[in-house]
């Protein structure tokens, strides 16, 4: 097994936030690196990150969704790509996530326990029989994705993660769409 070795390249990100979810982060970037074979993004409320979001190579520009962060929060970010036993990490930077909109009337969870380092970390997805959008939550009860479809009657995850999908049912017919999936 080679060991990995630090080296210098220069990574050149560009950060856009959806305007449809506020919370959802969109990265970019270019690198001198040659032969990247892998690469991720480190991502949290401080430097020392917690998160990390895979780089598909295939994407254009390396387009990476960072995706689990808390509304109103400042992130910390940056790059990391690897070429065979090479690996560059970019410099640290930050992004502001916005507020979850309060036309959606999604409620305050709060989680209440008396062993928080217990606590599982992860996320569950949700939505309200016939009323409202599909949303999903932290391990802290925060709001951390959204998507408004109208009245939502059934949410689930694809098989692979990479899409939400929602129905929404007509009582007066008893069948309804399966609108395409989000990421």
């Amino acid at each position: 097994m080679d060991t990995v070795v630090d080296t210098t390249c220069s990574i050149q990100p560009t950060l856009t936030m959806s305007t449809a979810i506020s919370t959802v982060g969109i990265v970019q970037f270019t690198t001198d690196l040659a032969g990247v074979d892998s690469a991720y993004i480190e991502f949290g409320l401080d430097t020392s990150y917690g998160m990390q979001a895979p780089v598909d190579l295939t994407q254009p520009s390396y387009r990476t969704l960072l995706l689990g962060m808390k509304a109103d929060h400042q992130y910390h970010y940056r790059v990391v790509v690897t070429a065979g036993n090479q690996r560059c990490t970019g410099a640290d930077a930050t992004l502001q996530t916005g507020s979850v909109p309060a036309s959606l009337g999604l409620p305050t969870i709060t989680v209440d326990t008396s062993q928080p380092d217990k606590v599982a970390k992860g996320f569950v997805l949700l939505g309200f029989f016939m009323r409202g959008p599909a949303f999903i939550i932290d391990q802290d009860g925060d709001i951390v994705w959204w998507f408004d479809s109208g009245d939502v009657t059934r949410v689930l995850e694809s098989y692979d993660g990479q899409y939400v999908w929602t129905q929404s049912l007509n009582w007066s017919t008893g069948i309804g769409p399966m609108p395409a999936g989000t990421s």
